[in-house]
């Protein structure tokens, strides 16, 4: 994600300062998941006249990311861990309630913000530094940096007696992409998104469908159908797979509109058949990578 191309809206209240953050803090803005520009109707509100004295560095939602300070000036998120071990803390707000479920959390809108969620965590601990591991409160009493949550800064006595985003918040699913495969932005077209990885397996070479820590599962749920598997194994006739290149062009094409994950593994095994698992494992190398950028 590129950061300096998110839209920039002031909030009322921050604070200057000339620190390197080294924790991000998560929220939940309390509101749903879906509708009309909430991220950017709540950063007007953090900088209108009627603004609560609050504010968050990022506003994310299904749709888009806004910012609402600049780091590494202040906002005003998570109490006395606002400014964490002489640093300021960047606070992070997202659509949803502390109230959900897990499998609330993980609907399909709830992946594409997720998705969004970990693009901006991956882009922001890049350019300032910040370890990409989950903080508990212990650790936060211990002065660890990394990535938290509202709620546990609350726990550890360092935030106010807020509790969001909640106990049921994916963190495994979040850490899982944030150190797997990088997730792209979503775009208004890309619903849901097509960040999808192919490995081989280590002796056989069938290929499978993976999500970016392995669970499939998971993700093939939240596929569209809008081109048919049959149409996809079309696309491997043997004309096309003359070459490691023609392979990887058809794979590229075809691979994210499979429909389960026994339908890749069928269109993976007459790949294999045709090609051999020694090349078969050296395209699925390629296309992941190809598939990562």
């Amino acid at each position: 994600m590129d950061l300096d191309a998110i839209d920039y809206i002031p909030a009322r209240y921050q604070s200057q300062h000339g620190g390197t953050p080294t924790l991000i803090v998560l929220h939940s803005i309390e509101c749903p998941l879906e509708g009309n520009h909430r991220a950017r109707n709540v950063a007007l509100w953090f900088a209108g006249p009627s603004s609560p004295r609050a504010s968050a560095h990022y506003i994310v939602d299904v749709d888009e990311v806004v910012c609402g300070v600049q780091p590494p000036n202040v906002a005003w998120h998570v109490g006395r861990a606002n400014v964490y071990g002489g640093s300021p803390s960047i606070g992070i707000e997202q659509t949803g309630y502390a109230r959900f479920a897990t499998d609330e959390w993980l609907s399909p809108a709830g992946q594409v913000q997720l998705d969004r969620l970990v693009g901006l965590v991956a882009a922001l601990c890049d350019r300032w530094g910040i370890a990409r591991r989950w903080v508990d409160e212990t650790g936060l009493r211990n002065g660890m940096t990394g990535i938290t949550t509202h709620g546990i800064a609350t726990a550890a006595g360092i935030g106010t007696d807020h509790t969001d985003p909640g106990a049921n918040w994916p963190v495994d699913e979040f850490m899982a992409r944030l150190n797997g495969t990088p997730a792209p932005t979503p775009k208004d077209d890309d619903m849901p998104t097509r960040s999808y990885a192919f490995a081989t397996h280590a002796t056989s070479g069938v290929w499978l469908l993976a999500g970016w820590d392995g669970r499939y599962s998971e993700v093939v749920s939240h596929l569209d159908n809008d081109a048919e598997v049959t149409n996809a194994g079309n696309a491997f006739s043997p004309a096309n797979l003359g070459d490691q290149t023609a392979l990887l062009d058809v794979l590229l094409d075809a691979t994210p509109r499979f429909a389960t994950a026994a339908d890749a593994a069928t269109i993976a095994d007459s790949v294999v058949s045709r090609v051999g698992p020694d090349v078969a494992r050296r395209v699925a190398d390629e296309l992941a990578t190809r598939l990562r950028t």
